[in-house]
C-alpha cells in the first residue's frame, strides 16, 4: 500500500484492521507532511502561492508511534537513499509493516 501523509490521516482506523486480519501488508507512507493533491489543485486553480503554503503544509503525525499503538511493526526512515532495501525485507515479513518515509517536500 503506498499512501500519502494526508491519505492515511484519513484511514488510520485501517491500520486496526490489519492488525485484526494478521494479513501481511506493507503500507509505505510518503510523508512529505503536506496535502499535495489539495496543493496541486489549488495551484491549477492559480491561488496564491501562500495560501497553499498556510493551508497545504501542515505537521503529520508520528505514523510510526500510531503503527505501534495498534501493535504494528513500524520504521521511521528519513528520505528516500536505502528506502527500497526497507521495502523489500518489510515485504519478506510475514506480518503488516508501516513505514514512515519522510520526505523532503
Amino acid at each position: 500500500c503506498l499512501i500519502g501523509d494526508g491519505g492515511l490521516q484519513f484511514a488510520l482506523g485501517e491500520l486496526g484492521t490489519l492488525r485484526d486480519l494478521a494479513v501481511p501488508v506493507v503500507v509505505l507512507v510518503w510523508n512529505d507532511a503536506a496535502y499535495g493533491e489539495i496543493a496541486s489543485a489549488m495551484r491549477t486553480a492559480n491561488i496564491a502561492q501562500d495560501v497553499i503554503a498556510a493551508s497545504c503544509h501542515v505537521p503529520a503525525p508520528d505514523f510510526a508511534a500510531v503503527a505501534k499503538a495498534y501493535d504494528l511493526e513500524a520504521i521511521t526512515h528519513v528520505g528516500t537513499e536505502g528506502l527500497s532495501d526497507l521495502v523489500i525485507n518489510a515485504l519478506a515479513s510475514k506480518t503488516s509493516v508501516v513505514i514512515d518515509a519522510r520526505i523532503a517536500k
